[in-house]
């Protein structure tokens, strides 16, 4: 809904809290994505968002570079207050910037240094 433009506030409060609880024990990858897609609709959903924050923050060891950023940027996009959540996302964000994952790939100039 939030890629087409649609506003159902309505709707979106119907499905979004069942649709977090089943995100709560799902890959970082989903996590991430609910968070960036929710943030997106600007629909307030307060619990929903805790509860998936928190999640994040519990699996952050599985998060990527990609899936770290979409959700600093969703708490920051909704205005989230969870310092421990965030305090842990910011660090693995922090540490996976200077951890090089890029060994072997291949630029026009030639293999990364």
């Amino acid at each position: 809904m939030a890629k087409a433009g649609t506003q159902m506030p309505d709707v979106l409060e119907a499905l979004c809290p069942g649709a977090a609880q089943k995100e709560l024990d799902s890959s970082a990858r989903n996590i991430a994505n609910t968070l960036r897609a929710t943030a997106k609709t600007g629909t307030p959903m307060p619990e929903v968002l805790e509860a998936l924050f928190v999640a994040a923050a519990q699996q952050i060891q599985d998060f990527n570079a990609l899936e770290l950023a979409n959700t600093l940027w969703a708490m920051a996009k909704t205005g989230t207050q969870l310092p421990d959540a965030f305090g842990a996302l910011r660090m693995a964000a922090a540490q996976n910037a200077r951890e090089p994952r890029l060994k072997g790939l291949r630029t026009r100039s030639g293999p990364w240094p």
